[in-house]
Protein backbone atom coordinates (compact mmCIF):
# COMPACT_ATOMS: atom_id res chain seq x y z
CA UNK A 1 0.00 0.00 0.00
CA UNK A 2 0.54 3.42 -1.06
CA UNK A 3 2.37 5.57 2.03
CA UNK A 4 2.80 9.06 1.67
CA UNK A 5 4.40 12.08 4.25
CA UNK A 6 1.95 13.72 6.21
CA UNK A 7 3.27 16.90 5.89
CA UNK A 8 2.68 16.56 1.99
CA UNK A 9 -1.10 16.21 2.69
CA UNK A 10 -3.24 19.03 1.89
CA UNK A 11 -6.69 19.86 3.80
CA UNK A 12 -9.01 22.03 2.15
CA UNK A 13 -12.16 23.03 3.48
CA UNK A 14 -14.19 20.16 4.57
CA UNK A 15 -17.90 20.08 5.89
CA UNK A 16 -16.65 18.56 8.88
CA UNK A 17 -15.50 20.87 11.25
CA UNK A 18 -16.01 19.59 14.65
CA UNK A 19 -13.66 16.40 14.72
CA UNK A 20 -14.93 15.15 18.21
CA UNK A 21 -12.65 13.53 20.93
CA UNK A 22 -10.08 11.92 19.15
CA UNK A 23 -8.20 10.20 22.27
CA UNK A 24 -9.94 6.69 21.70
CA UNK A 25 -9.24 6.55 18.23
CA UNK A 26 -5.87 7.58 18.56
CA UNK A 27 -5.53 4.82 21.51
CA UNK A 28 -6.46 2.55 18.67
CA UNK A 29 -4.77 3.21 16.03
CA UNK A 30 -2.02 2.61 18.41
CA UNK A 31 -2.62 -0.77 19.41
CA UNK A 32 -4.15 -2.24 16.33
CA UNK A 33 -2.93 0.62 13.32
CA UNK A 34 -4.45 2.23 10.79
CA UNK A 35 -7.48 -0.49 9.54
CA UNK A 36 -8.73 2.07 6.78
CA UNK A 37 -6.22 4.27 4.61
CA UNK A 38 -6.42 7.99 4.40
CA UNK A 39 -7.79 9.02 0.89
CA UNK A 40 -6.31 11.31 -1.08
CA UNK A 41 -6.88 12.57 -4.92
CA UNK A 42 -4.09 13.50 -7.20
CA UNK A 43 -3.01 16.71 -6.04
CA UNK A 44 -2.31 15.17 -2.66
CA UNK A 45 -5.97 16.45 -1.15
CA UNK A 46 -7.38 15.00 1.71
CA UNK A 47 -10.73 13.23 0.09
CA UNK A 48 -11.81 10.87 3.39
CA UNK A 49 -9.98 10.41 6.78
CA UNK A 50 -10.25 14.08 8.03
CA UNK A 51 -10.45 12.18 12.16
CA UNK A 52 -8.15 9.39 10.92
CA UNK A 53 -5.57 11.68 9.86
CA UNK A 54 -5.71 13.71 13.25
CA UNK A 55 -5.47 10.84 15.51
CA UNK A 56 -2.05 9.90 13.39
CA UNK A 57 -0.99 13.16 14.05
CA UNK A 58 -1.47 13.00 17.69
CA UNK A 59 0.60 9.56 17.58
CA UNK A 60 3.18 11.95 15.43
CA UNK A 61 3.20 9.65 12.63
CA UNK A 62 5.58 10.87 10.08
CA UNK A 63 3.77 8.70 7.21
CA UNK A 64 0.63 7.22 6.50
CA UNK A 65 -0.60 4.66 4.42
CA UNK A 66 -3.51 6.47 1.59
CA UNK A 67 -5.59 5.39 -1.48
CA UNK A 68 -4.76 7.84 -3.69
CA UNK A 69 -7.84 8.56 -6.18
CA UNK A 70 -6.32 9.88 -9.36
CA UNK A 71 -9.26 12.05 -10.92
CA UNK A 72 -11.77 13.40 -9.36
CA UNK A 73 -14.51 15.87 -9.90
CA UNK A 74 -16.28 18.45 -7.57
CA UNK A 75 -19.30 16.83 -7.63
CA UNK A 76 -18.04 13.08 -7.26
CA UNK A 77 -15.48 14.67 -4.22
CA UNK A 78 -18.90 15.71 -2.44
CA UNK A 79 -20.26 13.07 -2.80
CA UNK A 80 -17.28 10.36 -1.46
CA UNK A 81 -17.42 12.94 1.37
CA UNK A 82 -21.24 12.42 2.18
CA UNK A 83 -21.38 8.57 1.45
CA UNK A 84 -17.69 8.25 4.23
CA UNK A 85 -19.91 10.00 6.55
CA UNK A 86 -23.73 9.23 6.25
CA UNK A 87 -22.82 5.43 5.12
CA UNK A 88 -21.63 4.71 8.74
CA UNK A 89 -23.58 3.76 11.40
CA UNK A 90 -23.32 4.15 15.11
CA UNK A 91 -23.41 1.34 17.65
CA UNK A 92 -26.62 0.98 19.01
CA UNK A 93 -26.36 1.57 23.02
CA UNK A 94 -27.50 -1.94 22.99
CA UNK A 95 -24.93 -3.42 20.79
CA UNK A 96 -21.66 -1.18 22.06
CA UNK A 97 -22.59 -2.54 25.82
CA UNK A 98 -22.36 -6.26 24.48
CA UNK A 99 -19.25 -5.92 22.63
CA UNK A 100 -18.00 -4.17 25.87
CA UNK A 101 -19.07 -6.51 28.15
CA UNK A 102 -17.47 -9.26 26.03
CA UNK A 103 -13.73 -7.18 26.28
CA UNK A 104 -14.02 -7.23 29.75
CA UNK A 105 -15.26 -10.75 30.41
CA UNK A 106 -12.30 -11.54 28.07
CA UNK A 107 -9.69 -9.11 30.02
CA UNK A 108 -11.05 -10.71 33.62
CA UNK A 109 -10.00 -14.20 32.43
CA UNK A 110 -6.93 -13.16 32.22
CA UNK A 111 -6.72 -12.19 35.81
CA UNK A 112 -7.09 -8.06 34.53
CA UNK A 113 -8.56 -5.59 37.41
CA UNK A 114 -11.50 -2.88 35.98
CA UNK A 115 -8.70 -0.51 36.75
CA UNK A 116 -6.34 -2.20 34.24
CA UNK A 117 -8.36 -2.47 31.72
CA UNK A 118 -9.99 0.68 31.96
CA UNK A 119 -6.60 1.65 31.20
CA UNK A 120 -6.05 -0.76 28.52
CA UNK A 121 -9.29 0.72 26.75
CA UNK A 122 -9.22 4.61 27.32
CA UNK A 123 -12.64 4.52 29.92
CA UNK A 124 -12.87 5.11 33.55
CA UNK A 125 -13.33 2.15 35.77
CA UNK A 126 -17.16 3.66 36.49
CA UNK A 127 -17.57 3.44 32.90
CA UNK A 128 -17.23 -0.61 33.07
CA UNK A 129 -18.85 -0.99 36.43
CA UNK A 130 -21.65 0.36 34.80
CA UNK A 131 -21.70 -1.52 31.83
CA UNK A 132 -21.33 -4.34 33.98
CA UNK A 133 -24.21 -3.50 36.04
CA UNK A 134 -26.38 -3.17 33.55
CA UNK A 135 -25.23 -5.79 31.74
CA UNK A 136 -26.53 -8.16 35.10
CA UNK A 137 -29.66 -6.20 35.06
CA UNK A 138 -30.52 -7.26 31.57
CA UNK A 139 -30.55 -10.43 32.98
CA UNK A 140 -33.03 -10.31 35.16
CA UNK A 141 -34.94 -8.30 33.08
CA UNK A 142 -34.66 -8.27 29.58
CA UNK A 143 -37.33 -5.34 28.96
CA UNK A 144 -34.59 -2.78 30.05
CA UNK A 145 -33.14 -3.20 26.36
CA UNK A 146 -36.40 -1.52 25.28
CA UNK A 147 -34.67 1.66 27.12
CA UNK A 148 -33.92 4.36 24.60
CA UNK A 149 -30.40 4.83 26.02
CA UNK A 150 -27.69 3.34 28.20
CA UNK A 151 -28.29 5.93 30.74
CA UNK A 152 -31.61 5.47 30.89
CA UNK A 153 -31.10 1.61 31.24
CA UNK A 154 -28.46 2.65 33.67
CA UNK A 155 -30.76 4.30 36.01
CA UNK A 156 -33.36 1.43 36.13
CA UNK A 157 -30.80 -1.27 37.15
CA UNK A 158 -29.69 0.97 40.18
CA UNK A 159 -33.26 1.49 40.68
CA UNK A 160 -33.92 -2.45 40.72
CA UNK A 161 -30.72 -2.94 42.73
CA UNK A 162 -31.36 -0.26 45.42
CA UNK A 163 -35.50 -1.32 45.40
CA UNK A 164 -34.13 -4.54 46.25
CA UNK A 165 -32.18 -3.77 48.83
CA UNK A 166 -34.36 -1.79 50.57
CA UNK A 167 -37.28 -4.61 50.60
CA UNK A 168 -34.41 -6.66 52.31
CA UNK A 169 -33.78 -4.06 54.91
CA UNK A 170 -37.57 -4.13 55.61
CA UNK A 171 -38.12 -7.28 56.09
CA UNK A 172 -35.35 -6.92 58.61
CA UNK A 173 -37.36 -4.66 60.51
CA UNK A 174 -39.89 -7.61 61.28
CA UNK A 175 -40.02 -6.69 65.18
CA UNK A 176 -41.57 -3.73 64.64
CA UNK A 177 -44.92 -4.75 64.25
CA UNK A 178 -46.50 -1.58 65.54
CA UNK A 179 -45.01 -0.05 62.27
CA UNK A 180 -46.06 -2.70 59.91
CA UNK A 181 -48.56 -0.61 57.61
CA UNK A 182 -47.32 1.57 55.27
CA UNK A 183 -49.69 4.60 56.09
CA UNK A 184 -47.82 4.18 59.43
CA UNK A 185 -44.48 4.31 58.10
CA UNK A 186 -44.92 7.61 56.16
CA UNK A 187 -46.35 9.12 58.99
CA UNK A 188 -42.94 9.68 60.33
CA UNK A 189 -41.98 12.92 59.15
CA UNK A 190 -38.78 15.07 58.68
CA UNK A 191 -38.23 16.01 62.25
CA UNK A 192 -36.86 14.52 65.29
CA UNK A 193 -37.00 11.73 67.35
CA UNK A 194 -36.42 12.06 71.01
CA UNK A 195 -35.91 9.85 74.24
CA UNK A 196 -37.52 9.68 77.10
CA UNK A 197 -37.75 13.08 79.04
CA UNK A 198 -36.41 12.12 81.90
CA UNK A 199 -33.10 11.78 79.93
CA UNK A 200 -33.11 15.04 78.75
CA UNK A 201 -31.43 13.85 75.40
CA UNK A 202 -32.10 14.45 71.89
CA UNK A 203 -31.97 12.39 68.93
CA UNK A 204 -32.61 14.25 65.46
CA UNK A 205 -32.66 12.87 62.33
CA UNK A 206 -33.10 14.77 59.13
CA UNK A 207 -34.13 13.76 55.51
CA UNK A 208 -32.41 15.68 52.76
CA UNK A 209 -28.87 16.76 51.33
CA UNK A 210 -26.42 17.35 53.83
CA UNK A 211 -24.88 19.62 51.88
CA UNK A 212 -27.86 22.49 52.80
CA UNK A 213 -29.12 20.77 56.42
CA UNK A 214 -25.86 21.32 57.82
CA UNK A 215 -25.55 24.93 57.04
CA UNK A 216 -28.42 25.24 59.53
CA UNK A 217 -26.22 23.88 62.62
CA UNK A 218 -24.51 26.34 64.79
CA UNK A 219 -21.18 27.49 64.50
CA UNK A 220 -18.95 25.65 67.76
CA UNK A 221 -21.87 23.67 68.14
CA UNK A 222 -20.76 19.87 67.65
CA UNK A 223 -18.57 18.30 70.37
CA UNK A 224 -17.89 15.16 68.10
CA UNK A 225 -18.51 14.19 64.07
CA UNK A 226 -18.75 10.24 63.32
CA UNK A 227 -19.37 9.29 59.81
CA UNK A 228 -19.09 6.76 56.94
CA UNK A 229 -19.70 8.84 53.84
CA UNK A 230 -21.33 6.57 50.95
CA UNK A 231 -17.64 6.16 48.98
CA UNK A 232 -18.82 4.31 45.63
CA UNK A 233 -22.19 6.09 45.91
CA UNK A 234 -23.22 9.24 43.79
CA UNK A 235 -27.18 10.50 44.45
CA UNK A 236 -28.69 11.11 40.85
CA UNK A 237 -31.63 13.43 41.25
CA UNK A 238 -32.83 13.27 38.15
CA UNK A 239 -33.95 9.41 38.51
CA UNK A 240 -33.92 9.59 42.07
CA UNK A 241 -31.46 6.88 42.23
CA UNK A 242 -27.99 5.78 43.66
CA UNK A 243 -24.67 5.26 40.79
CA UNK A 244 -21.72 3.94 41.52
CA UNK A 245 -19.32 7.15 41.24
CA UNK A 246 -16.40 7.44 44.42
CA UNK A 247 -15.49 10.29 42.04
CA UNK A 248 -18.58 12.25 43.15
CA UNK A 249 -18.07 11.78 46.57
CA UNK A 250 -14.29 12.67 46.85
CA UNK A 251 -14.63 15.97 44.43
CA UNK A 252 -18.51 17.24 44.49
CA UNK A 253 -19.40 15.84 48.09
CA UNK A 254 -16.92 15.39 50.39
CA UNK A 255 -15.20 18.87 49.92
CA UNK A 256 -18.24 20.79 51.14
CA UNK A 257 -19.39 18.41 53.77
CA UNK A 258 -15.71 18.90 55.68
CA UNK A 259 -15.82 22.47 55.26
CA UNK A 260 -19.30 23.03 57.34
CA UNK A 261 -17.72 19.92 59.95
CA UNK A 262 -15.11 22.78 60.58
CA UNK A 263 -17.12 24.92 61.00
CA UNK A 264 -19.88 23.26 63.66
CA UNK A 265 -16.83 21.47 65.60
CA UNK A 266 -15.79 23.23 68.58
CA UNK A 267 -12.37 23.69 68.91
CA UNK A 268 -10.28 20.44 70.02
CA UNK A 269 -13.42 18.25 68.68
CA UNK A 270 -12.82 15.12 67.09
CA UNK A 271 -13.80 13.74 63.81
CA UNK A 272 -13.85 10.21 63.28
CA UNK A 273 -14.69 8.79 59.42
CA UNK A 274 -14.07 5.11 58.06
CA UNK A 275 -13.19 5.03 54.86
CA UNK A 276 -11.63 2.71 52.44
CA UNK A 277 -8.27 2.55 52.42
CA UNK A 278 -7.51 3.02 48.65
CA UNK A 279 -8.75 6.53 48.52
CA UNK A 280 -6.37 7.38 51.51
CA UNK A 281 -4.19 10.15 49.79
CA UNK A 282 -7.00 12.05 48.37
CA UNK A 283 -9.28 12.43 51.49
CA UNK A 284 -6.41 13.32 54.11
CA UNK A 285 -5.49 16.08 51.36
CA UNK A 286 -9.56 17.06 51.65
CA UNK A 287 -9.24 16.64 55.55
CA UNK A 288 -6.36 19.11 55.25
CA UNK A 289 -7.85 21.70 52.94
CA UNK A 290 -10.85 22.07 54.74
CA UNK A 291 -8.33 22.87 58.08
CA UNK A 292 -8.94 20.12 60.31
CA UNK A 293 -5.61 18.64 61.55
CA UNK A 294 -4.82 14.87 61.27
CA UNK A 295 -4.59 12.76 63.92
CA UNK A 296 -0.79 11.26 64.63
CA UNK A 297 -1.69 7.52 65.16
CA UNK A 298 -4.07 5.76 63.03
CA UNK A 299 -6.29 4.02 63.96
CA UNK A 300 -8.20 0.53 62.80
CA UNK A 301 -10.99 -1.26 62.98
CA UNK A 302 -10.67 -5.46 63.05
CA UNK A 303 -13.53 -6.77 61.79
CA UNK A 304 -12.87 -9.96 63.25
CA UNK A 305 -13.28 -11.95 60.24
CA UNK A 306 -12.15 -15.41 61.09
CA UNK A 307 -10.02 -17.83 59.26
CA UNK A 308 -9.29 -16.69 55.35
CA UNK A 309 -11.59 -18.60 52.69
CA UNK A 310 -9.82 -17.53 49.75
CA UNK A 311 -6.27 -17.76 48.21
CA UNK A 312 -5.95 -13.63 48.39
CA UNK A 313 -5.36 -11.34 51.11
CA UNK A 314 -8.52 -10.54 52.19
CA UNK A 315 -9.33 -6.99 53.62
CA UNK A 316 -9.97 -8.20 57.47
CA UNK A 317 -9.81 -4.45 58.66
CA UNK A 318 -11.19 -1.24 57.91
CA UNK A 319 -9.23 2.09 58.77
CA UNK A 320 -10.90 5.13 60.97
CA UNK A 321 -9.24 8.17 60.41
CA UNK A 322 -9.07 10.67 62.83
CA UNK A 323 -8.81 14.65 62.44
CA UNK A 324 -9.69 17.28 65.09
CA UNK A 325 -10.29 21.48 64.85
CA UNK A 326 -7.34 23.13 65.74
CA UNK A 327 -5.35 24.30 68.18
CA UNK A 328 -5.21 20.71 70.09
CA UNK A 329 -7.59 18.14 70.21
CA UNK A 330 -9.44 17.30 73.77
CA UNK A 331 -7.92 14.34 75.53
CA UNK A 332 -9.70 10.97 75.62
CA UNK A 333 -12.01 10.21 78.46
CA UNK A 334 -10.23 6.79 79.73
CA UNK A 335 -7.11 5.41 78.06
CA UNK A 336 -7.31 3.30 74.70
CA UNK A 337 -5.40 1.48 72.06
CA UNK A 338 -5.27 1.95 68.04
CA UNK A 339 -7.18 -0.95 67.29
CA UNK A 340 -10.85 -1.59 67.89
CA UNK A 341 -11.40 -5.34 67.53
CA UNK A 342 -14.96 -5.62 66.84
CA UNK A 343 -16.59 -8.38 64.18
CA UNK A 344 -18.81 -6.87 61.59
CA UNK A 345 -22.28 -7.13 60.81
CA UNK A 346 -23.19 -10.84 59.65
CA UNK A 347 -25.80 -12.14 58.61
CA UNK A 348 -29.13 -10.13 56.39
CA UNK A 349 -27.58 -6.44 56.48
CA UNK A 350 -30.15 -3.57 56.49
CA UNK A 351 -27.75 -1.14 54.84
CA UNK A 352 -25.15 -2.04 52.37
CA UNK A 353 -22.17 -0.38 54.49
CA UNK A 354 -24.05 -1.31 57.75
CA UNK A 355 -21.84 -0.95 61.08
CA UNK A 356 -21.79 -2.53 63.93
CA UNK A 357 -23.04 -0.37 66.47
CA UNK A 358 -20.95 -1.97 69.23
CA UNK A 359 -17.62 -0.12 67.12
CA UNK A 360 -19.34 3.58 67.28
CA UNK A 361 -20.63 3.09 70.85
CA UNK A 362 -16.70 2.60 71.92
CA UNK A 363 -15.65 5.77 69.77
CA UNK A 364 -18.35 7.62 71.19
CA UNK A 365 -17.17 6.92 75.00
CA UNK A 366 -13.92 7.60 74.58
CA UNK A 367 -14.32 10.81 72.30
CA UNK A 368 -17.34 12.49 74.40
CA UNK A 369 -18.91 12.21 77.94
CA UNK A 370 -22.92 12.51 78.71
CA UNK A 371 -25.17 14.89 77.07
CA UNK A 372 -22.81 15.83 74.58
CA UNK A 373 -23.99 16.38 71.28
CA UNK A 374 -22.53 13.96 67.83
CA UNK A 375 -22.90 14.71 64.38
CA UNK A 376 -23.42 11.83 61.53
CA UNK A 377 -24.53 13.50 58.06
CA UNK A 378 -24.62 9.99 56.42
CA UNK A 379 -26.84 8.40 58.94
CA UNK A 380 -27.69 5.22 56.92
CA UNK A 381 -29.72 2.72 58.58
CA UNK A 382 -29.32 5.55 61.82
CA UNK A 383 -26.84 2.78 63.41
CA UNK A 384 -24.13 6.09 65.04
CA UNK A 385 -27.88 7.35 66.52
CA UNK A 386 -28.75 4.32 68.21
CA UNK A 387 -25.14 4.13 69.53
CA UNK A 388 -25.55 7.90 70.98
CA UNK A 389 -29.12 6.98 72.19
CA UNK A 390 -27.64 4.50 74.14
CA UNK A 391 -24.85 6.06 75.78
CA UNK A 392 -27.11 9.33 76.59
CA UNK A 393 -25.76 11.33 74.14
CA UNK A 394 -27.42 13.91 72.04
CA UNK A 395 -27.40 12.81 68.58
CA UNK A 396 -28.10 15.08 64.65
CA UNK A 397 -28.13 13.02 61.95
CA UNK A 398 -28.83 13.17 58.36
CA UNK A 399 -30.37 11.01 55.34
CA UNK A 400 -30.90 11.56 51.93
CA UNK A 401 -32.73 8.40 50.91
CA UNK A 402 -36.39 8.40 52.14
CA UNK A 403 -35.60 4.80 52.65
CA UNK A 404 -33.21 4.29 54.46
CA UNK A 405 -34.91 7.65 56.48
CA UNK A 406 -37.56 5.57 57.20
CA UNK A 407 -35.69 2.64 58.48
CA UNK A 408 -33.17 4.73 60.66
CA UNK A 409 -36.38 6.16 62.28
CA UNK A 410 -38.08 2.54 63.00
CA UNK A 411 -34.98 1.43 64.47
CA UNK A 412 -34.62 4.62 66.46
CA UNK A 413 -38.30 3.85 67.95
CA UNK A 414 -37.58 -0.20 68.39
CA UNK A 415 -34.62 1.36 70.68
CA UNK A 416 -37.24 3.32 72.71
CA UNK A 417 -37.90 7.10 71.09
CA UNK A 418 -40.80 8.80 71.14
CA UNK A 419 -41.73 10.27 67.69
CA UNK A 420 -42.19 13.99 67.80
CA UNK A 421 -44.26 15.21 64.69
CA UNK A 422 -42.96 18.46 63.21
CA UNK A 423 -45.67 18.96 60.13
Amino acid sequence: METIQISEIIQTNRTRADLGELGALAESIRRHGLLQPIVIDANNELRCGSRRLAAVKLLCWKEVPIVRLEYLSPLEQLEIELDENSRRKDFTWQEELTLRVRIIKLYQEKDQSIERIGERLNLEPRTLYRSLLVANAIEKNPNLLKEESFMSALSQAERMNQNQLRTLAVQAMGPLTKLETANQVENISVGSLKQDSTTNNRTTIYKGDCRNILKSIPTESIDLILTDPPFGVDYNYDTDSFVDSKEYVLTDLLPVVLTECYRILKPGAPLYMLYPIVHHSVITAQVLLAGLRLHYVPLIWDKQLGPANHRFYGMDYEPILLAYKPPTMRPLQEPARCMFRVPTVTGQRIHPTERPVELLMQIIKLATISGETILDPFAGSGSTAIAALRLDRNCITIEQDENFYKIASLRLLEEGANVEETG
